[in-house]
């Protein structure tokens, strides 16, 4: 249980960061139980559609769960990461929430390729793909059925 809140003072602080390094909007990315607003970076606005949260077990290892972000500007919808299978239906209502849909995403970034971070990529059939070389030449050496 002690890890539990290890991570918890870990999303705190980096909640903390944000707002010395961004400014007092960048509080709304700490979860608060409430609907957040987006924060205005220039000309985007970067709102959180699932707020993660950095687990820990003694047993099993990481429990965390990623946390999904979207960024819209200059006419592109980017979706940062897609979670994992569960994530579905809260990945649909907050686009909606947001008056968008699956299909308004013109991109996804996936910042690497464990399955709480990118398993849902294929609900995004018309968005461009972007992730980093070295972690999809990692990806593809891996056996079927090994990760």
């Amino acid at each position: 249980m002690a890890g539990h809140a290890d991570g918890l003072e870990d999303f705190l602080a980096g909640a903390d960061f944000l707002e010395r390094h961004w400014g007092a909007g960048a509080s709304r990315f700490r979860s608060s139980g409430r609907e957040a607003h987006p924060a205005i970076v220039g000309d985007y606005e970067i709102d959180i559609i699932v707020q993660g949260y950095p687990g820990k077990s003694v047993c099993h290892g990481g429990l965390g769960w990623s946390t999904l972000a979207l960024i819209r500007g200059k006419e592109r919808v980017a979706l940062i990461d897609t979670g994992p299978f569960g994530y579905r239906p809260l990945i649909r209502e907050g686009l909606a929430r947001r008056g968008l849909e699956i299909a308004d995403v013109t991109d996804l970034v996936l910042t690497h390729c464990h399955h709480d971070h990118s398993v849902n990529w294929v609900m995004f059939k018309d968005a461009r793909i972007v992730i980093g070389a070295d972690e999809m030449k990692w990806a593809r050496a891996l056996p079927w059925g090994e990760n």
